[in-house]
C-alpha cells in the first residue's frame, strides 16, 4: 500500500469518526443515494461471502485475489460497483444537463488540478483524479488489484465512460492501457 491509499484508508476512518456511522453506510446514504445509486456495497474477503451481485475474482501469475483484505480497504479500494454504476457517480460528480452536482464547480476545479505532490511530480495527478496532460479537460480514475481492473472517464463535453474486469495481467499497467484503449475507441463510435 503507497502513501495514497494510506491516505485514502485514513479518510475512511475519519469519515466513520465525524459522521458516527461506518463508511460505508455513510457513503451508501449521503454520497450514492442522492445519486440513485443502490447496490453498491464494499466487497467481502473471500469467495464463499461475496455478494449476491459479486463476481468471482480470478488471479492470473499465482496472484489469489482472496489473500487480500479487501474490507480493510474499504474507502480506497473496497467498492463493488457495475460500470453503470460507476458512469452515474460520474455524471453526478459535476452534474450532466438534468442531472444535479454533488460538487460546487470550484471544488470540481481544485480537484482536478495536477499537483507536484504525487507520484514524483506526475503532471496528470490531481487530487484523487488522473487528468490530461495535454489540456483536452478530461479526467479519470483507474484501479488495479488482483483479480480486477477498473476504469472510469469524464471528458470535458460531460461523456462519461467506464469498464470493470475480475481479472488483471501482469504488468497491469499494460492491461490498464488496452482497456483504456478499448473503451475510448468505443466511445468514439457514438455518434449521440
Amino acid at each position: 500500500m503507497d502513501f495514497l491509499e494510506l491516505g485514502y484508508c485514513i479518510l475512511g476512518r475519519i469519515i466513520e469518526q465525524v459522521t458516527g456511522q461506518p463508511y460505508e453506510t455513510y457513503v451508501q446514504t449521503s454520497v450514492l443515494a442522492p445519486c440513485g445509486i443502490t447496490g453498491m456495497q464494499i466487497a467481502r474477503n473471500s469467495e464463499r461471502d461475496r455478494a449476491s451481485n459479486e463476481v468471482v475474482y480470478i488471479g492470473q501469475y499465482s496472484e489469489d485475489p482472496y489473500k487480500i483484505n479487501i474490507s480493510r480497504m474499504d474507502s480506497t479500494a473496497g467498492w463493488i460497483a457495475s460500470s453503470t454504476q460507476l458512469i452515474q457517480f460520474l455524471n453526478h460528480v459535476a452534474g450532466a444537463p438534468g442531472i444535479p452536482a454533488l460538487l460546487k464547480p470550484e471544488t470540481i476545479r481544485v480537484m482536478t488540478t495536477p499537483t507536484p505532490a504525487y507520484p514524483a511530480g506526475d503532471a496528470r495527478y490531481a487530487r484523487g483524479w488522473m487528468v490530461s496532460s495535454n489540456g483536452a479537460g478530461s479526467w479519470w480514475q483507474s484501479g488495479s488489484l488482483p483479480g480486477s481492473t477498473s476504469l472510469m472517464v469524464r471528458n470535458p463535453d460531460g461523456s462519461c465512460y467506464a469498464a470493470v474486469c475480475n481479472t488483471r495481467t501482469e504488468p497491469h499497467q499494460e492491461m490498464d492501457n488496452a482497456l483504456y484503449n478499448m473503451v475510448w475507441n468505443l466511445a468514439q463510435n457514438v455518434r449521440s
